[in-house]
């Protein structure tokens, strides 16, 4: 669209001259700042109609005025020196006495001007003067320019074009990528219309590196694939300091939840890189916002994200200059399978040396790229909560004491506290009304919802918003644009899919300024640009609140066509709480078709179950049940699932006595690994801090001569690593030679002790009929071994397989392993890879599908 490009283009040359003004600066070159002056000098008698001269020209550098207009009364300053101080020294200068009536400007031709709007001024010669409409840069310039119509922009792009030279037109510039980012970047925005400096926002995210032995093992790998809101219950000791994230690999693969930060964290990257305080080795940093790839190649999301001309036009050697750039690929889980392999062929094409690609867990495969090192970014440590609250309410310590008192007695807030974008939100509500003590994620985001309605639409007095019933089509617009979106796979929301979601007239009138939408803005009709949710976070919300308001009919054909897709996750976690039938939903997550393993249901139920106020008591036992079922499996036969260890805190809001007498007798247990002893005390101590009673019984175990000296160590150690956070019980007694001797004397290794669990699990699942009794079955042979290391990640080669060979033994192992669903429909197997179904052409005969089912589930087909 030609809008579009001379908008684009304008923006590019006007950010490469401010750059270059600020580089030549710092060396004491003031030729460019002097032309800067003629510049403008035409630019605004081009773009406001004025008719100025430079004063200059006529006596030589006369003090605080630069460009002055006789006729319209106008006089400016143009400088590189952005403070305010530089402002009230031109309007202390005697010469204004000579300028009676003359209005001042300032134009600031180099860095950003906003906070100098706000200002006041000491103005001793009363000259006409007033900050938020006389004080220029480069982004009021650009709003003044994108009001223009199409012949007057045009008109502003050929002369730009003249003035800033046609030779730089193509040239791929570091310098635009620096001005953008320190612009763009500066602030990261949270919440509606609630800009944070990233500075403060990026404390300390942490990142840490997955254990050597996982990377080696990709058969072992677990990285929780299934999407919810809490973050790991105990933090790393040794997590990686950005700095050095590029001297450990130059390719990674960086995962999170959502909300935990990796838009923030590759933005901080670029930011930094643009202040010259990191990654100073790379002549290029270049972030792609992934939700924005379209079908085009690296070239075209360069263009999309920077410049205005065609790709085929941008004289950039990709290739030539690869060990000079760094590119920070965010949100690969946003692409569409297609799109995902486009960005795979094009890292593949031009062989990149650096990159690193943030997803969510479940977004991305080892096999699909190449990378050195995969790590996980977890949000805040404990820590940097405190530090981050502490900021927050510099004000009102107080409300700071009272909020972190509140989070170490309610561990569910307290588990997502650790989301920087969790923790904002609990903090601004936080800031207005204290929570209840059985507040859910859900309930939350029920909050801030209305918070947004009321704080950022009606401090406009916007009835179109702040009208009860424009409110309740509000959220079903907003519900309605969502949902489709989130099945579509679709964050970015164009016009056409806009008007084929909703009602776009009352979009465009009254949905778009309810403050859940954020956009570009670059056209002038609002529905010509591109809109997406402040975070997926609140597209998944409203996604489940729309679901939760439809019949039971649509939404029992909703939950169970969409059950079983890992994107959804979060959406049925919301559902969970929003739904008024929660025993419905339950059940039907049940419903066939049925994850034919199990534990993919079984885990999407305690999600859904967490979010909810109250679960019913026959729906807790089968779950306690499920529990120990499921780590019976893992400990009898000493598989590797560490998953269902960290199901533990989805049973946080609604464990009793029963359930954790049970945990106890496991870490009493002599005959379990002490690994897995250690990780359910670590677990169960966490979750009971706040219970007296419990956490005083611990403690008598441990000062009981009686007991094993290993069950006292464990326990021992658990508590000592929370001891900060249960002041109400005196612990200066431990007797930190215990578990130091124990910790030191167990030096556990999760990968040594599973070093034959490959074994163990062929011969646990080897369902090939030709072997009566797949229990006694011989051990795999190294090709075997490594056959299997190439296959278990891509599924749909397990599946394509199936259709030529008995493998199924090896297609069971891959969604045990990873998480993934295997469920039965029209006799065929089904899961989800990449955001897709798919199956295998074959149907599994009746037999084999009882012996599956009565293996994991303890059923056969009509049981």
């Amino acid at each position: 669209m030609k809008r579009d490009n001379y908008y684009n283009y304008i923006d590019e040359q006007l950010h490469i001259l401010a750059h270059r003004i600020i580089s030549n600066g710092k060396l004491n070159i003031l030729r460019l700042h002097l032309h800067s002056e003629n510049f403008y000098l035409h630019f605004f008698n081009l773009l406001y109609g004025y008719n100025l001269i430079n004063l200059n020209d006529v006596s030589q550098n006369i003090e605080a005025i630069d460009l002055i207009d006789h006729d319209k009364k106008i006089m400016i300053q143009v400088s590189s020196t952005s403070t305010k101080q530089k402002i009230e020294s031109a309007l202390s200068k005697n010469i204004l006495k000579e300028y009676a009536g003359y209005r001042f400007k300032f134009i600031s031709i180099a860095k950003d001007a906003s906070d100098l709007r706000k200002k006041e001024y000491k103005n001793p010669h009363a000259v006409t003067f007033n900050p938020s409409e006389d004080i220029y840069d480069i982004h009021s310039l650009l709003n003044t320019i994108l009001s223009l119509d199409l012949d007057k922009l045009k008109e502003v792009y050929n002369f730009i074009q003249k003035e800033l030279g046609e030779e730089s037109k193509n040239r791929f510039d570091s310098t635009i990528l620096k001005e953008k980012y320190l612009n763009n970047f500066k602030t990261i925005s949270l919440l509606a219309n609630d800009k944070k400096p990233i500075d403060d926002i990026f404390i300390n995210l942490t990142i840490i590196k997955e254990e050597e032995k996982k990377k080696d093992n990709p058969k072992l790998i677990n990285r929780e694939p299934i999407l919810n809101s809490y973050e790991e219950i105990h933090k790393p000791k040794e997590p990686i300091a950005i700095e050095e994230l590029i001297n450990i690999s130059k390719k990674s693969l960086i995962y999170g939840k959502a909300g935990i930060g990796k838009t923030t964290l590759c933005k901080y990257i670029a930011y930094k890189w643009a202040k010259e305080e990191l990654y100073q080795e790379f002549e290029y940093v270049i972030y792609i916002a992934l939700r924005e790839w379209k079908t085009k190649g690296l070239k075209g999301a360069i263009k999309d994200n920077y410049y205005s001309q065609d790709e085929e036009k941008i004289t950039l050697d990709i290739k030539a200059n690869n060990s000079k750039m760094l590119f920070l690929f965010d949100g690969y889980d946003e692409l569409e399978g297609d799109k995902k392999k486009i960005l795979r062929d094009e890292i593949e094409h031009y062989n990149l040396n650096h990159y690193i690609i943030t997803t969510r867990p479940y977004g991305y495969q080892k096999s699909d790229f190449r990378v050195d090192e995969y790590f996980e970014t977890i949000g805040f440590t404990d820590k940097d909560v405190e530090k981050y609250i502490d900021a927050f309410f510099r004000e009102n310590n107080d409300k700071a004491k009272s909020l972190k008192a509140y989070l170490e007695t309610n561990i569910n807030i307290k588990h997502i506290g650790y989301i920087p974008l969790m923790l904002e939100m609990i903090c601004s509500q936080w800031e207005q009304k204290e929570f209840s003590e059985s507040l859910t994620m859900t309930e939350l985001y029920s909050q801030v919802v209305e918070d947004i309605l009321n704080r950022y639409s009606a401090q406009k007095d916007d009835k179109r918003v702040y009208k009860r019933k424009n409110r309740k089509k509000i959220k079903e617009q907003l519900g309605k644009l969502a949902f489709r979106g989130l099945t579509k796979q679709t964050i970015l929301f164009d016009g056409d899919f806009i008007e084929n979601s909703v009602d776009d007239i009352f979009f465009e009138e009254n949905v778009i300024y309810s403050g859940f939408l954020k956009s570009d803005a670059k056209e002038k009709d609002l529905l010509d640009n591109c809109f997406e949710f402040l975070h997926l976070t609140f597209q998944e919300y409203f996604s489940a609140l729309y679901v939760s308001t439809l019949s039971k009919e649509e939404q029992s054909k909703i939950i169970r066509d969409w059950k079983f897709y890992p994107h959804m996750q979060m959406f049925f976690a919301f559902l969970g709480g929003l739904i008024g039938d929660k025993e419905f939903l339950l059940s039907e997550i049940e419903s066939e078709p049925i994850d034919i393993i199990g534990f993919y249901e079984f885990t999407l139920i305690l999600i859904c179950s967490s979010e909810m106020n109250k679960v019913a008591e026959s729906r807790k036992e089968i779950l306690f049940q499920q529990f120990d079922d499921w780590l019976s499996l893992i400990i009898l036969n000493e598989l590797e699932n560490k998953t269902i260890l960290d199901n533990l805190k989805f049973f946080s809001s609604f464990m009793n006595d029963s359930f954790l007498n049970n945990l106890l007798k496991i870490v009493k247990n002599k005959k379990i690994d002490k690994y897995i002893r250690t990780e359910i005390s670590d677990k169960m101590v966490f979750l009971t801090l706040s219970f007296d009673k419990f956490i005083l019984s611990l403690l008598s175990i441990i000062k009981d001569d009686e007991e094993e000296v290993n069950t006292r160590g464990i326990i021992a150690s658990s508590i000592s690593k929370n001891k900060d956070s249960i002041p109400q019980i005196d612990l200066s007694w431990i007797d930190n030679s215990l578990w130091n001797e124990f910790e030191a004397d167990n030096n556990f290794n999760l990968f040594d002790f599973y070093n034959k669990e490959i074994e163990k699990i062929m011969k646990y699942l080897m369902l090939n009929n030709k072997k009566k009794d797949p229990i006694s079955s011989s051990k795999p042979t190294a090709d075997e071994l490594r056959e299997y290391d190439i296959k278990v990640e891509n599924s749909e080669q397990l599946f394509l397989n199936y259709n030529k060979n008995d493998n199924l033994e090896i297609i069971i192992m891959n969604s045990f392993y990873n998480l993934k669903p295997l469920y039965i429909k029209n006799r065929k197997l089904h899961t989800i890879e990449n955001g897709k179904e798919i199956s295998t052409q074959r149907e599994v005969d009746e037999a084999t599908l009882n012996e599956i089912k009565m293996m994991f589930r303890g059923e056969g087909l009509n049981g």
